[in-house]
């Protein structure tokens, strides 16, 4: 990974930077605590998130936690507090701050979760906001927000059903069980169990972020909006999507490169 640019924002135990052309990496850094999700880095978060959607020429953004944990989720003695408090104010300080989930979600860029040690809470629905997961087997996950007659947040209640289906989620959030990284890897909420997911991640973020951009963007979109509607519409909207890609000039600029390449390997069979 190089060295951060003059690009890169710290602070509030996150922090993000360039790790290649096209790429954003983004730390939790405060590994001595196991990378809390508390209220400050949270906020900071929604500000980190606006400055990487921003800025066309990052096309694939990797986020992973510093010190062999992802992150251990919300403060504990933050939590404490929040009986005390308003509930308008509550509901508004949540809302600020589980939209970073549905900003990924939504993203036209590729997300990707390098993922060691623990996910707890908050983190969960952070991490599967993401694309795709990728973890070693120091991996665990934990939704423990029924212990204390609470639900998921973060977006993960919406996003846990569409990622294991609803039994699978409806158990994995009532229990509150921990989710070693092979039981994880049998429900899809890793995709991937490697010795080293943040070599791995940025390496899968690099192959993205060389793509053209119209491909992602438009897969992730008829992907998501395919959970939704009947497969004549999933299939019209795929039909137009394909058409507009045709027209795009850096995907025509690799069409015409894939190509040829195709048909170089051909003449050479034939020619064998």
């Amino acid at each position: 990974m190089s060295s951060p640019d003059a690009s890169a924002s710290s602070g509030a135990g996150v922090r993000w930077s360039r790790s290649a052309p096209g790429v954003a990496l983004i730390e939790f850094t405060r590994p001595e605590r196991r990378n809390p999700l508390d209220v400050e880095t949270g906020l900071r978060l929604v500000e980190i998130l606006a400055e990487i959607e921003a800025d066309e020429s990052v096309r694939a953004v990797v986020i992973t936690g510093r010190g062999g944990a992802f992150s251990a989720g919300g403060d504990i003695d933050h939590i404490a507090r929040i009986p005390s408090r308003p509930e308008a104010e509550t509901a508004a300080s949540f809302a600020t701050r589980f939209a970073v989930s549905e900003a990924i979600y939504n993203s036209a860029k590729a997300y990707i979760a390098a993922i060691s040690g623990p996910v707890v809470g908050a983190a969960f629905g952070l991490a599967l906001a993401c694309d795709l997961r990728i973890g070693d087997e120091t991996a665990m996950f934990l939704a423990p927000f029924s212990r204390m007659g609470l639900v998921p947040d973060y977006g993960l209640s919406w996003l846990l059903p569409r990622t294991v289906g609803t039994s699978a989620a409806l158990e994995v959030a009532l229990l509150g069980d921990r989710i070693g990284a092979l039981d994880a890897h049998r429900l899809g909420v890793l995709n991937r169990v490697v010795d080293d997911p943040l070599a791995a991640a940025l390496g899968a973020a690099g192959v993205l972020a060389s793509r053209p951009a119209y491909g992602i963007a438009e897969t992730k979109r008829l992907a998501h909006a395919a959970m939704d509607r009947p497969f004549s519409e999933g299939l019209a909207d795929e039909v137009a999507a394909q058409a507009r890609g045709f027209q795009q000039p850096e995907v025509q600029s690799e069409v015409a490169a894939y190509t040829q390449s195709i048909g170089n390997r051909a003449k050479t069979k034939r020619g064998a």
